[in-house]
């Protein structure tokens, strides 16, 4: 689990029963979940209010089975002209 940007990467990954919500390149999951569905959605909400971000979910071998990505709304909204 690498950094590829500076924008914050959220990873979803189970662990035995549980899944961890773990930002890229902490020690410790942020949160855990008995259901994958609800992990993915709170990484989903957290990478949205801090975005761009982005969320990539793995299974138990480890790979990647899907992907969210959240553009910084605010600065698409300073670059539109003015009415």
């Amino acid at each position: 689990m690498s950094r590829t940007s500076n924008n914050p990467i959220f990873w979803v990954s189970p662990h035995f029963d549980e899944w961890h919500v773990q930002t890229d390149g902490a020690d410790r999951p942020e949160a855990l979940f008995d259901a994958r569905e609800d992990a993915v959605e709170w990484a989903c909400r957290v990478a949205q209010r801090q975005s761009p971000g982005i969320v990539r979910v793995v299974d138990y071998h480890g790979n990647i089975t899907s992907q969210f990505f959240f553009a910084d709304m605010a600065s698409d909204l300073d670059r539109r002209p003015a009415a």
